[in-house]
């Protein structure tokens, strides 16, 4: 496996940047073993949303984004949906 590939210990690109905001906001997140998978657990259900430590392309990590966001992440796009209503 290439390093540019290999699972780090932080999900990589803007799935960062939502793992920052789910632990600010009470989230579980892991990382899967031996796969290339993350694990995010919202603070008031045991529900878990499941991304690709690698999204392809724009469309995965906004695919990604919407399921977390479904299940409760408040993200600043969130913010700004509400704030247009």
């Amino acid at each position: 496996m290439s390093s540019n590939t290999r699972p780090g210990k932080y999900p990589p690109g803007e799935l960062r940047s939502l793992y920052r905001l789910a632990l600010q906001q009470g989230w579980r997140v892991r990382r899967a073993r031996r796969r290339n998978h993350w694990h995010w657990f919202p603070p008031d259900s045991s529900k878990m949303i499941v991304t690709h430590s690698t999204p392809c392309g724009g469309s995965g990590t906004q695919n990604a984004r919407a399921r977390l966001e479904d299940a409760g992440l408040i993200t600043p796009q969130v913010l700004a949906r509400q704030a247009r209503v």
